[in-house]
């Protein structure tokens, strides 16, 4: 079971139209804007792949409070995977123990730990493989976008394999990487697609797929 929570994301709700192309293949539970299941002790005993594309204190969604804290940790305390898509990796910055697992962590303005903000040029860019021997790269296509948010400078939090990334005029930056927890959890961050148009591009879509897949063996 994959339990998957987004957020309306300045309208663009770029977890509801993943969800939209993903859900005829997985078994899913999806919810936006709304994290409150979490705060239910043990609610994720089910979940083999808990999927996050938000930011909590960001629209609709308050800060956690101390039960959400305790479930999500308690999963990530399992060993199973995590994964972060686009926002994903700054979902939960008020924890400090959620910070350090991301791998590369989207950072808002004030951050807790008075890191630089990071920064989303808007343009058109494609992603390609990078030479990882992952055994996940060669599962993985690439792809092009119009017109979208690009992640760049992202903070670092632990040692990361870049998977794909993209080249533009600002630099490289990795777009998907994979990572692990201190208790030994695979984390997965993919970055690319807030725009509504994106997840019609079914090389992207196909991507986030193999992951999950990968990520669900």
């Amino acid at each position: 079971m994959i339990y998957f929570f987004g957020d309306n994301h300045f309208g663009a709700r770029p977890g509801y139209n993943l969800y939209e192309k993903i859900k005829g293949d997985f078994d899913i539970k999806f919810f936006e804007d709304d994290i409150s299941i979490l705060s239910k002790p043990g609610i994720l005993n089910d979940c083999g792949l808990l999927m996050i594309n938000l930011i909590c204190g960001l629209g609709k969604l308050p800060q956690p409070d101390m039960a959400t804290e305790t479930e999500v940790k308690r999963y990530c305390m399992s060993g199973k995977p995590l994964l972060l898509i686009h926002a994903g990796s700054a979902a939960f910055s008020g924890w400090s123990w959620w910070r350090k697992l991301t791998g590369l962590r989207w950072v808002r303005e004030n951050d807790p730990d008075g890191m630089e903000p990071s920064v989303h040029p808007v343009k058109d860019y494609a992603v390609r493989r990078t030479g990882s021997k992952h055994p996940l790269t060669k599962e993985l296509k690439g792809f092009e976008l119009k017109d979208d948010e690009i992640y760049t400078k992202l903070a670092q939090t632990t040692e990361v394999d870049a998977l794909l990334e993209t080249n533009i005029s600002e630099g490289t930056f990795p777009m998907a990487f994979v990572s692990k927890n201190e208790w030994g959890g695979e984390v997965i961050g993919f970055l690319p697609g807030h725009k509504p148009a994106s997840f019609e591009n079914s090389d992207m879509t196909g991507d986030i797929s193999a992951i999950i897949k990968y990520l669900l063996k």
